[in-house]
């Protein structure tokens, strides 16, 4: 996983800090360091290293939109060997 990660921006939190307010109230202070990879600008990542590298919210929206395009060829098609078929891969 490390190996697909290094391709994207990474992202690591630096350690908590425990502060008192004004108020006399506790609070955590935690800050994140943002390191940028070089890469040029016409190379971006595929889907497959985004969705290895953990980037749940593009599964989402994938399974999402693959869902709904069975969905609609369930309405249009009429060959339902065919639209099992397609059900099962998705």
């Amino acid at each position: 996983m490390s190996s697909h990660r290094s391709s994207l921006d990474s992202i690591t939190a630096a350690s908590a800090q425990r502060m008192i307010l004004p108020d006399g109230t506790y609070a955590t202070q935690s800050a994140f360091v943002f390191e940028k990879i070089n890469r040029p600008k016409d190379q971006k990542p595929s889907l497959r290293t985004l969705l290895l590298a953990g980037e749940f919210l593009v599964g989402s929206v994938l399974a999402v939109a693959l869902t709904k395009l069975v969905l609609r060829y369930r309405k249009v098609c009429d060959d339902e060997m065919r639209v099992n078929q397609i059900t099962a891969e998705v």
